[in-house]
């Protein structure tokens, strides 16, 4: 099942995510920040909740993202990890990578848990 989100209505968020075997991956692009966050939190719960044994999200295509994007990964775990599904951030753009490293949120989201 592919479940594409366009651009929300200001344009700067686009989440996809295709389930493939036993995951579901969630890509990101565009601007992650706390008015386009509840957007992802809403695609990353969908992907969590589909109970696919894990779930991988890829935030290479990042142009900018702040805490709340980091919050919002980190609650998305935290329910994974509690209904059993591993999550886990495979790329990271420049500015995803440096937020991480700023939050130290890097290893836990970047670790299969």
């Amino acid at each position: 099942m592919d479940r594409d989100q366009q651009y929300g209505p200001d344009g700067r968020l686009h989440v996809s995510s295709a389930m493939e075997a036993d995951r579901t991956l969630v890509v990101v692009e565009g601007e992650a920040d706390f008015t386009t966050s509840p957007r992802l939190a809403e695609a990353l719960e969908e992907a969590v909740t589909n109970r696919a044994g894990r779930v991988d999200v890829d935030l290479g295509r990042l142009s900018f993202c702040d805490c709340s994007c980091v919050h919002v990964l980190l609650t998305a775990r935290e329910h994974a990890r509690e209904t059993g599904v591993r999550f886990a951030c495979v790329a990271l753009s420049p500015c995803a990578e440096r937020v991480l490293e700023l939050t130290q949120a890097g290893p836990l989201l970047q670790a299969a848990a």
